[in-house]
């Protein structure tokens, strides 16, 4: 998959989101993302 740069009001949510994210938890979120979802995200 070729990368693409990321919007700054994108890393700016994530970083915001990530800095959120309770002591002890593993995952970046909550329930798991299938790549077929993934795709039809992006």
């Amino acid at each position: 998959m070729a990368e693409r740069p990321i919007p700054d009001q994108v890393m700016t949510e994530l970083s915001n989101y990530v800095a959120t994210i309770p002591d002890g938890q593993e995952l970046l979120f909550a329930d798991r993302f299938p790549e077929k979802r993934w795709n039809r995200i992006c």
